[in-house]
C-alpha cells in the first residue's frame, strides 16, 4: 500500500478534483446547456431535478454496489465510463432525449465515483482526517468549482462568439475536453491509487444521535428555500432582460459565479465552521438559520430592480454566497454528527430535487421575481424545525 503521508501530493488532489468537476457538470453546466438547446426554464430545471435521483437513492444502493474492498475498482470503472459517456454525449446533442439520457447516465456514474472516492479516503486515512489531507481535498474541490463554473463557462462563451453560427460546437468541444480529462484521470489513478487497503472502516458514529433524535423535517426543510432559488438563479442571471433575466454573457457569468461567487462561498463556509468549532452549534444555530433568508432576499431584490451593472450583480452574488456558506455550515455540522449520515444526505438530495422541480414550475407560471418572493417566504419555514437540534447534547 502507498504511504499515506504521500497521498495528498500523489493522488488525493486529482481524485477530489475529478469528483468535483463531474458533479459541477451534472448539476450546473447541464442546466446552462439544456437552456441553450432550446428547452424552457421549467423543462431544463425538471431535467436537472431528475439528475438528483442517484443521490436521493444513495442510502439504498451504496451498500450493495460500492463495497470497501472494491473502492479502487469502482473508481477505475466510473472514470473510464465517464470518459466514454462525455465523448458519446458530444455525438448525441442533436437529440434532446438522447442528451438527457446521457446526462442521467453521467449522474449515476458521478454518484458512484463520489461514493468510491469518499470511501477510499476514509479507508486509507482510517478516519484520521489530518489537517493536510483535509486542506488538500477541500482545495481540490474548490478548484473544480472554479474550473467548472468559471473557466469552462467562459470557454463555452468565447467559442460561441467565435463560432457564432454553430452554438453546439462549443459544448461538443467541452465534452471532448472532459472525456480526455477523465481518460487521463483513469490512467493516473489506476497507476497511483493504493490497491491493497482493505481494512474495514471504523465505525465512529456509535455514540452519535440518530435522525430520529434530530428530526427528519430539519434535514429536509433547512435547504429547501435556497434550493428554490439556487438553480433558477442561474437562469435568471443568464436569461435576456426581455425574459425577466439580467442578460449576463457566459463570460460575465463565469466571472461572477466562478470567481466572485466561489470566493464568497469559501469565506462564508470557513467562517461558519470556525465559529462552530469554537462555540458549538447551540450558540450559532439560530443566527445561521436566519442568514439562510439572505440569499433568497438578495435574488428577490435583484429580480425587482433588474440591475445592469456587473459590479452590483457581483456584489449581490458575493453577499448571497457568503451568507449561504456561513448559514449552511450549521446543516453540514449536523450531518457530520449523526450516526446514519447517508440517510441524512439522501434527505438533503430529496429536498434539493423537489425544490429544483418546484422552482421550474413557479418560474414558468409567475416569472423570476415572484419565484424569488416565494423562496423568500419559504425561507422562514426552516426556522421552525431548528428547535429539535437544541435538544441534542452531542451537537452542542
Amino acid at each position: 500500500m502507498m504511504h499515506t503521508q504521500n497521498t495528498p501530493l500523489v493522488w488525493l488532489s486529482t481524485l477530489y478534483f475529478a469528483k468535483g468537476i463531474a458533479y459541477v457538470m451534472v448539476m450546473f453546466l447541464s442546466l446552462i446547456m439544456l437552456r441553450q438547446m432550446g428547452l424552457s426554464s421549467s423543462a431544463a430545471l425538471s431535467c436537472v431535478a431528475l439528475f438528483h435521483i442517484p443521490w436521493v437513492s444513495k442510502f439504498w444502493w451504496k451498500p450493495y454496489v460500492v463495497r470497501p474492498q472494491h473502492f479502487t475498482t469502482w473508481i477505475d470503472i466510473s472514470e473510464i465510463f465517464l470518459a466514454l459517456s462525455f465523448a458519446a454525449l458530444s455525438f448525441l446533442m442533436t437529440s434532446t432525449c438522447h442528451t438527457v439520457a446521457m446526462l442521467l447516465l453521467i449522474a449515476w456514474l458521478t454518484a458512484i465515483h463520489n461514493v468510491a472516492v469518499d470511501g477510499l479516503y476514509r479507508q486509507v486515512t482510517r478516519n484520521n482526517h489530518l489537517p493536510t489531507f483535509v486542506r488538500v481535498k477541500e482545495l481540490a474541490r474548490k478548484l473544480a468549482v472554479i474550473v467548472g463554473q468559471g473557466v469552462l463557462v467562459m470557454m463555452v462563451g468565447n467559442m460561441q462568439v467565435f463560432y457564432r453560427y454553430d452554438r453546439f460546437y462549443s459544448w461538443q468541444a467541452t465534452f471532448y475536453i472532459l472525456a480526455g480529462l477523465f481518460l487521463l484521470f483513469c490512467m493516473l489513478h489506476h497507476a497511483m491509487l493504493p490497491r491493497h487497503s482493505h481494512h474495514a472502516e471504523t465505525n465512529v458514529h456509535r455514540s452519535l444521535p440518530s435522525l430520529h433524535d434530530i428530526g427528519a423535517p430539519f434535514l429536509f426543510l433547512y435547504p429547501f428555500a435556497v434550493g428554490l432559488q439556487a438553480k433558477v438563479g442561474i437562469l435568471f442571471l443568464l436569461d435576456a432582460p426581455s425574459s425577466g433575466g439580467l442578460g449576463l454573457s457566459p463570460q460575465e457569468f463565469g466571472l461572477v459565479m466562478g470567481t466572485v461567487g466561489i470566493t464568497g462561498l469559501t469565506i462564508g463556509g470557513m467562517m461558519g465552521f470556525r465559529v462552530l468549532r469554537r462555540d458549538g452549534l447551540t450558540r450559532w444555530l439560530w443566527p445561521m438559520a436566519l442568514l439562510m433568508v439572505v440569499p433568497c432576499a438578495v435574488y428577490a431584490l435583484m429580480g425587482y430592480w433588474e440591475p445592469s451593472s456587473l459590479l452590483i450583480i457581483s456584489l449581490g452574488v458575493f453577499l448571497e454566497q457568503t451568507t449561504y456558506g456561513f448559514g449552511f455550515a450549521a446543516y453540514l455540522w449536523v450531518l457530520r454528527h449523526v450516526s446514519n449520515r447517508e440517510v441524512g444526505k439522501s434527505l438533503m438530495a430529496l429536498s434539493l430535487m423537489l425544490s429544483c422541480l418546484l422552482s421550474g414550475v413557479l418560474q414558468s407560471a409567475v416569472g423570476y421575481y415572484y419565484t424569488f418572493l416565494v423562496a423568500l417566504v419559504v425561507s422562514a419555514v426552516p426556522l421552525v424545525s431548528t428547535w429539535a437540534i437544541r435538544k441534542i447534547p452531542t451537537l452542542k
